[in-house]
């Protein structure tokens, strides 16, 4: 992984859809699931154990989900828990332990990544895709990076907005540990800032995947700190 944020598979499917010039800027789910399939894309998702450690989902996993469990890519405003895709550390026990097993100094190490996992076996994880992943696939296609647009952000806001959104973000990140929302899962973060701000009358909201960026932008810069 690099300390750039990587992006979720909707971004993904949407940076396709433009590919094909998909009407309305809609998603190419379709071709986003058949791409992982084939192993043309690979995802995986970040486990917060003891350490960080990246779980690539393997080509199997993909080979078992139909398009209508990966139709909850299709983002609906009245429906919180569309637009990700989340799994269990407990569907990748073998890589897990292939990961800690590399990676983690010994065998007492391994026995409490172990124990943690177990602890956090039900919790939800996003998947997302790496942006050194990504360049991959276009430099094999012959895409230019030039024609396309990591995350579409549908006009730029007035800038009183964000002035306007910034307390509820911090409101929300603040008081993530008394809520139901992960720290990780950007996505439910900023649909949930997008709904409060909807019911406070704020005009002029960014996208859902706009205050998603920001968030986790926020949350990169806040792990580089902690680091110093």
């Amino acid at each position: 992984m690099t300390t750039e944020p990587p992006l979720t598979l909707r971004e993904v499917a949407l940076l396709l859809g433009k590919i094909v010039r998909l009407p309305n800027g809609k998603p190419d789910v379709r071709r986003l699931l058949a791409l992982l399939k084939a192993e043309e894309l690979n995802a995986g998702f970040e486990y917060p154990g003891i350490r960080m450690y990246w779980i690539r989902i393997p080509k199997s996993y993909w080979a078992g989900v139909n398009s209508r469990k990966f139709g909850v890519l299709w983002f609906r405003t009245d429906d919180p828990r569309t637009g990700t895709y989340q799994v269990r550390i407990a569907d990748f026990a073998d890589e897990f332990f292939q990961v800690v097993s590399q990676e983690a100094a010994g065998t007492d190490a391994v026995l409490e990544e172990m124990k943690k996992a177990l602890s956090a076996a039900r919790r939800r994880y996003e998947v997302v895709i790496t942006n050194v992943e990504w360049t991959k696939y276009l430099e094999r296609n012959q895409i230019p990076t030039s024609a396309l647009q990591k995350r579409s952000y549908a006009g730029r806001p007035p800038k009183d907005v964000w002035h306007q959104l910034a307390p509820i973000i911090a409101a929300q990140v603040i008081t993530l540990d008394k809520q139901i929302l992960d720290s990780r899962d950007y996505s439910s973060i900023a649909k949930s800032v997008y709904a409060l701000a909807s019911e406070e009358g704020i005009k002029g909201l960014p996208i859902v995947d706009t205050i998603k960026d920001v968030i986790s932008k926020a949350f990169a810069q806040a792990e580089k700190l902690s680091r110093l």
